[in-house]
């Protein structure tokens, strides 16, 4: 489990002397120069030059800080911190030498173990001759909803973030967690953390968008922004929610794979329920124009279509994270904020049902 240091270490500010030692996939990286830059505020420390398949480097600072090592398609993550380091920039998450990095490690190998256990779970599911291919494709989907996820990865986090709540391993476990946290994991570990933490700028970032995901909660009105149609003429979610009829919106993106994999299944439900009931929107966000146009075209997307939304509808929402889709009642009201694969089917089947 993650090592307990004190608040003291957290905030020293004493200068201290650090070495950074790693090797390179290869020796094709002699002479290039790779970049130390702290995540959270993503300020570039130094740069150093690749000799060989090696790079050295000698530096000093204040307190620890949670860093990673990138240039020339490969990187790697570490802490700052007294002593000295050896980066992985083989396996990039598997730092060694010093106490806050070998604690790195072990979160590395729990999520690594995590991951395995999936894999494991998603294989002997396809292997389970006694499952019909419905009831397959079901587990699947349980199995990769994103309720799921959120609840294995941050059980998993968890204890990291308690045993190091005022050190820059409890920072490098907070970010990690917050990616998938919903408000209520946000207030289960909130009372957890450490002035060191919530000092850090990107941890204040991630709570508040965390908060503001609380207006995405079930019961709560939609909340209204401006985007484009295909065509590029101005156009607003409420030109589609809020209409009379129920609506998934799916927030996607072209690049996006796991956005993608989803569109047959919603073209499915699409072509199941459409109608004066029923309606769907796809909004292209964090995305260029051209690239969505090109994503509705070849996937043959025939619904409604909002590109170049940027970030706005993940700000106001209050999501980092896609695909993210969800179901609007007649009025506008959310009723579910993280449908995946046969929920989406599923959750619009089910209140279609209940209309009179």
């Amino acid at each position: 489990m993650a090592c307990i240091l004190s608040s003291l270490q957290g905030y020293a500010q004493t200068p201290f002397s650090y070495t950074l030692k790693g090797k390179l996939p290869s020796k094709a990286f002699d002479g290039i120069s790779v970049r130390i830059q702290r995540y959270d505020n993503n300020w570039l420390i130094d740069t150093i030059k690749v000799v060989g398949d090696v790079l050295e480097y000698e530096g000093r600072a204040d307190s620890a800080m949670y860093c990673r090592i990138d240039g020339a398609g490969t990187y790697a993550n570490f802490i700052i911190e007294k002593g000295d380091i050896q980066v992985d920039m083989l396996t990039h998450a598997y730092p060694s030498g010093t106490p806050l990095n070998e604690g790195y490690a072990r979160m590395s190998r729990a999520e690594a173990q995590m991951s395995a256990e999936l894999d494991s779970m998603r294989r002997s599911i396809v292997q389970d001759k006694t499952l019909t291919r419905d009831e397959r494709i079901q587990r699947q989907n349980e199995l990769d909803d994103i309720k799921t996820q959120e609840r294995m990865r941050c059980r998993m986090l968890k204890p990291f973030i308690i045993q190091n709540r005022n050190n820059e391993l409890g920072v490098a476990a907070c970010q990690a967690y917050f990616i998938w946290a919903s408000p209520e994991a946000l207030d289960d570990v909130y009372p957890h953390l450490g002035e060191w933490i919530l000092s850090r700028r990107q941890i204040k970032a991630q709570i508040a968008d965390i908060n503001t995901a609380r207006k995405m909660a079930p019961g709560n009105p939609f909340i209204d922004f401006e985007a484009e149609d295909l065509e590029g003429n101005k156009v607003l979610l409420s030109d589609y929610v809020g209409k009379g009829k129920y609506v998934i919106v799916d927030f996607s993106a072209s690049w996006c794979a796991p956005c993608l994999a989803e569109l047959p299944n919603l073209k499915d439900v699409y072509e199941r329920f459409r109608g004066d009931k029923f309606d769907m929107v796809t909004v292209a966000v964090w995305d260029k124009p051209e690239n969505s146009r090109k994503m509705f075209k070849d996937n043959e997307i025939n619904w409604q279509g909002m590109i170049n939304a940027g970030t706005v509808p993940m700000k106001l929402y209050g999501f980092s994270g896609i695909p993210r889709i969800m179901l609007f009642a007649p009025d506008g009201t959310i009723l579910d904020n993280q449908l995946r694969g046969s929920s989406v089917g599923t959750s619009v089947a089910k209140v279609l049902e209940a209309l009179p």
